[in-house]
């Protein structure tokens, strides 16, 4: 899968030093999740197949409930609590049990980033949506602490935001800021809070 998102141009790109590739999800609807419908399909089962037996038990009737009908019952709520349980431990299987890949991001309302090594690890960040000066939409994710946009022109990539370094030392030691409240709140919209 995560070469199906390379080759679709989600990944960042060779030229970033902290993160390796960029795979956009989108959440599944809840009764689609990998924690509730193969167990929708599991716990009816059982009853149909133990319930009569369980009911009789249960009311004082004669019927015995057979230990197989019971280690059964416990089986299918273990596998359900350790499934539960490897999509919090997990990002790729909460991806797997929780998501559902998009072949774009703007389709997508999460991305998992996958750092380069000894980087840390893969997260599952929200995907941001707002409006540029020219009025198109603008998509933006915050992995450790670091703004990226996707590049919806040439590279069809997320990119590290790129601050204005290529000016010779007497230009920055000139500069007086931001004067009015219109350039600050597009600096903060471009490069973040200074958190």
């Amino acid at each position: 899968m995560a070469a199906a998102a390379a080759a679709a141009g989600a990944g960042p790109g060779p030229g970033d030093e902290l993160v390796q590739d960029v795979i956009p999800y989108r959440r599944r609807s809840r009764l689609l999740r990998g924690t509730v419908l193969p167990f929708c399909a599991l716990y009816p089962l059982w009853l149909w197949c133990w319930g009569p037996c369980a009911w009789a038990w249960a009311w004082g009737g004669p019927a015995e409930v057979p230990e197989a009908a019971l280690l059964c019952l416990a089986a299918i709520a273990a596998v359900h609590l350790l499934t539960a349980l490897a999509g919090l431990w997990s990002v790729n299987v909460h991806c797997f049990l929780y998501c559902c890949w998009v072949r774009s991001p703007r389709k997508a309302t999460l991305v998992k980033v996958v750092p380069t090594p000894n980087n840390g690890s893969a997260e599952l960040v929200p995907l941001h949506r707002d409006q540029g000066e020219d009025g198109q939409e603008v998509l933006s994710f915050e992995f450790q602490k670091i703004k990226y946009f996707y590049e919806l022109h040439e590279k069809k990539k997320f990119l590290p935001v790129a601050f204005p370094v290529e000016h010779p030392l007497q230009y920055y030691q000139n500069a007086r800021g931001y004067q009015e409240d219109k350039e600050i709140q597009a600096a903060e919209k471009q490069y973040g809070t200074n958190k």
